[in-house]
């Protein structure tokens, strides 16, 4: 089990913190954290009883955790996640916990805002880059077409293809391989040296205007 430490100190507008820990994308709570905002003097031992007469109905969502601590050693731990967090605070008999329910509500729709603004600008990022990428591949590939020497390779090819040659054939006369050789073609049409199309049910190209 991975080891997990305390992620996050939100302070809210009345000063008061709200301590969480995220693990694969979920925001967990300690015991001890949501008995200190119920308003439990004892806050660890008072959520532990709590779970232990409600076990079914909190048993799934509570998440053990191998969990970091100021020490610097790993202790295994009882985090809640959202939902048990809403469920202790409805069975706790305290005045905090409907301000705990939307301290809780508050804090992750902050989290998911932030999370959403993320995944947006990883998004425009990733996009700007495939537009670069793009962008870079049609430029090569235009400097290629631009070279003398890959025109030569062109018409060297049209002319074996004038003879009738198949692509693979042509491409062992030229020592490369015949998808260079299709791609070659499709060049010299792009180029006007040549019209250029595949036939139907195979690898051949047509070019006419050789």
């Amino acid at each position: 089990m991975a080891n997990s430490s305390i992620a996050s100190l939100t302070v809210f507008d009345n000063g008061e913190s709200l301590t969480y820990v995220e693990k694969n994308g979920e925001i967990l709570f300690t015991a001890e954290e949501i008995g200190r905002h119920l308003g439990y003097s004892d806050p660890a031992e008072a959520v532990g009883r709590l779970f232990r007469r409600n076990r079914n109905e909190l048993k799934l969502y509570a998440v053990p955790v191998k969990l970091t601590a100021t020490d610097g050693k790993a202790y295994d731990t009882r985090l809640f996640t959202e939902e048990g967090v809403y469920i202790l605070s409805m069975l706790a008999r305290t005045n905090e916990a409907k301000k705990f329910r939307a301290r809780v509500a508050l804090l992750l729709r902050r989290l998911r805002g932030e999370a959403m603004a993320r995944a947006v600008e990883l998004a425009r990022e990733a996009a700007l880059e495939q537009g670069r990428q793009t962008g870079r591949k049609e430029a090569l590939a235009t400097r290629r077409r631009d070279s003398p020497a890959y025109r030569a390779l062109i018409r060297r090819a049209l002319r074996y293809r004038g003879l009738g040659l198949e692509l693979r054939e042509i491409g062992k006369l030229m020592d490369c391989s015949h998808q260079k050789i299709f791609y070659m073609l499709k060049d010299a049409a792009l180029l006007g040296l040549g019209v250029c199309g595949r036939q139907d049910g195979g690898p051949n190209v047509i070019c006419e205007g050789v």
